[in-house]
Parts: C-alpha cells; sequence; structure tokens
C-alpha cells in the first residue's frame, strides 16, 4: 500500500505473518483461521483477498495452470499500476495507509460515517467553550450539511478542556477540519487522530468495521 508491503501471510498459517504492518489483517482473519487444515483453506483464502482488495477473482487464480512457474500460483494480487515513488495523499496515509487507502476506495456514505465516528469521539474527549457549537458540527457531519463561513470561524475562536494545550489546540482544529472547505473527509478523519491518541486504538478498530460492513 503507497509502495509498502504491509503484511505477508501464509494461507495455511494466517498467524504467521511479517512486513510493515502484519497486524493490518487482525481483525479480518477469522474464516482463513477456521478452514486451516480444511479442503477450504484456499476458498477461505479467496474470499478474505476479493473482501480486501474488493477484485473478484476467477477460479483459476488459485490453480497451478498459468502461473508464473518461479513465483509459483496465487502470489499476489496488484490493481492497477504503480507510481516508481508512490506517496500517501496525505499525513494519514503515512500513518494509516491500509485505512486511508480504504476509506478512500469507499462510497461517500462510509467516508461521512467515518467522519462522524471520529468527531463525536473528538466531543467526547473533549469539553469545548461552546458545546452547543460542538454538538452542531456532529450533526452537520452525519447529516452531510455544511456550515457558513460565519459558523466555521467561530469553530476557529473555541478553546477545549481535557488534556494538554497541544492536545486541545487539535481538538478544535479537528472540528473545524470537519467543516472546512478543501480538505476531503478522510483527511478530516486523519486530524481527529491527533487529540485521541489515547482512544485512537478503539476508534481504529470501528472504522475498520464499518469499512468491512458495508465495504
Amino acid at each position: 500500500m503507497y509502495g509498502k508491503v504491509l503484511a505477508w501471510m501464509d494461507m495455511n498459517d494466517p498467524d504467521r505473518r511479517h512486513g510493515d504492518d502484519p497486524a493490518v489483517f487482525d481483525d479480518d482473519l477469522d474464516d482463513v483461521r477456521a478452514a486451516r487444515g480444511t479442503e477450504y483453506v484456499k476458498s477461505a483464502v479467496m474470499a478474505f483477498v476479493e473482501r480486501r482488495t474488493g477484485v473478484r477473482l476467477p477460479a483459476e487464480w488459485m490453480n497451478d495452470e498459468g502461473a508464473d512457474p518461479q513465483a509459483g500460483p496465487w502470489v499476489t494480487v496488484r490493481l492497477g499500476s504503480f507510481p516508481r515513488e508512490p506517496r500517501p495523499p496525505s499525513t494519514f496515509g503515512h500513518y494509516e495507509p491500509d485505512l486511508d487507502a480504504r476509506l478512500r476506495a469507499a462510497p461517500e456514505s462510509v467516508r461521512r460515517a467515518a467522519l462522524a465516528l471520529a468527531v463525536r469521539a473528538v466531543t467526547t474527549r473533549f469539553r469545548f467553550s461552546d458545546d452547543a457549537l460542538a454538538r452542531q458540527v456532529v450533526e452537520a457531519v452525519e447529516q452531510g450539511l455544511t456550515l457558513d463561513g460565519e459558523t466555521r470561524s467561530r469553530i476557529l475562536r473555541l478553546t477545549a478542556q481535557g488534556a494538554d494545550d497541544r492536545a486541545c489546540t487539535d481538538a478544535v482544529y479537528a472540528l473545524y477540519a470537519a467543516m472546512g472547505k478543501g480538505m476531503s473527509m478522510v483527511d478530516a478523519v486523519g486530524a481527529a487522530r491527533y487529540p485521541i491518541v489515547d482512544e485512537w486504538p478503539v476508534l481504529r478498530r470501528e472504522l475498520y468495521r464499518l469499512v468491512r460492513e458495508t465495504g
């Protein structure tokens, strides 16, 4: 993903993985584990690849026919062509390349739901000088509404309490990013990552559950 091999996995032992982020498959391997040691393991692996990539694999993908005699069959799935130096489109993609890519490939409704989860996590973690305005941001995100320029300016004048000064500043910016112009919803999700460092692992799992259930 973005030029990184996040995880290689042994289909006969899905817990034997290596790469830049072997844990990226952690919450999506129940079917492969259940089929381990049975005749259904190849089918389970194909279903896993299709679920993660969105690519419909032909039956011969798991056969030896037509496979590279040196590489062997069912080695990899490559989507499109990669640039020489693939780079994530934002800082969020640098830290969360798999989640970033999956959210960008998801329908707009999924990206909006992801942003709503992120903004709610921020407003749960922090208290704001104008809680009504913070709630208005959450409701606008959930309903797909935009806020006028004056209201967006008021967001920047908010103050937050609940952590150190840097985290509080990041919390205010996360709300502004959710309503700001010129920023994608995925990048706005990334902005929410900074003020909720301790809560991020839980939110990350919720975001993965969202893209799995809807994608």
